[in-house]
């Protein structure tokens, strides 16, 4: 199960990082990546314009997320720009922690 934070200023600056949140793997070295950059929100699409990532990649086009809210939950699901993965629908469910 991945494990991450994401966090949003009021300036429009966000920064994600997730890895690999089992205890202990063993099949692997544990996966990584953060990014972070400029964002606009919409109300139903977040964009950002990457301007740090552990995957230059990820700096060669917008990462365009549909966004929504359920209470304190926000729901993000893979529309554009991130390179090279198949089209499979990806929600990430993030918890507000205040």
């Amino acid at each position: 199960m991945p494990l991450g934070f994401i966090t949003f200023t009021a300036a429009g600056r966000m920064i994600v990082a997730v890895t690999d949140g089992r205890p202990d793997p063993i099949d692997g070295p544990r996966g990584y990546y953060s990014y972070c950059g400029s964002y606009t929100f919409d109300g139903a699409r977040l964009v950002t314009r990457v301007d740090g990532s552990s995957d230059p990649r990820l700096r060669d086009a917008p990462q365009v997320r549909g966004a929504h809210f359920d209470g304190d939950r926000l729901i993000l699901r893979l529309l554009d720009g991130f390179p090279d993965v198949d089209r499979v629908v990806r929600d990430l469910t993030w918890d507000r922690i205040t």
